[in-house]
């Protein structure tokens, strides 16, 4: 037996324009089975944890680098 999918998350590379994305959101939209789409404003928040990822990698990196 197979399972059943509520829905797909789709997470973009980067944080794109709203114009600039009209069209992604068109082209999924034409998808069979496809009832809505709601396009998720970037907030401070997703910056704040962007921000404390790449600070977290570069203290790995550098810690990593300074085992002799």
């Amino acid at each position: 037996m197979t399972d059943r999918i509520a829905a797909l998350t789709v997470h973009l590379a980067s944080d794109v324009r709203d114009d600039d994305v009209q069209g992604l959101v068109d082209a999924i939209a034409q998808f069979r089975g496809v009832l809505k789409i709601d396009p998720r404003i970037a907030t401070t928040e997703d910056h704040m944890a962007r921000v404390r990822v790449r600070h977290e990698l570069r203290k790995r990196l550098f810690e990593a680098l300074a085992d002799d």
